[in-house]
This record gives C-alpha cells, sequence and structure tokens, in this order.
C-alpha cells in the first residue's frame, strides 16, 4: 500500500468513526454496506 492509499484509507476510517459513534449508527452503517441483513443477522455471503 502506497503512503497516499494509506492516507485515503486512515481519512476513511477516521470518518466512519466520527458517523458511527453509537451502536444504533453503527447497525446502521453496517445494514448500509451489506454486512448486516435489516433484521440485524450478517448477511448469508459473509457467514
Amino acid at each position: 500500500m502506497s503512503r497516499k492509499e494509506f492516507l485515503k484509507f486512515k481519512a476513511a476510517a477516521e470518518k466512519i468513526e466520527r458517523e458511527c459513534n453509537t451502536p444504533e449508527k453503527a447497525g446502521q452503517f453496517l445494514i448500509k454496506i451489506g454486512y448486516l441483513n435489516p433484521d440485524g443477522q450478517v448477511a448469508e455471503k459473509y457467514r
């Protein structure tokens, strides 16, 4: 990973940390990206 890629990744991680600072927000984010189903269970493709 180049320095530029690392800084971009780090900025994205910091944004997620700021925006998902409660369990409810984190759950909604995981649903949005497809890791969790709307019922809160881990999606089949990640099991």
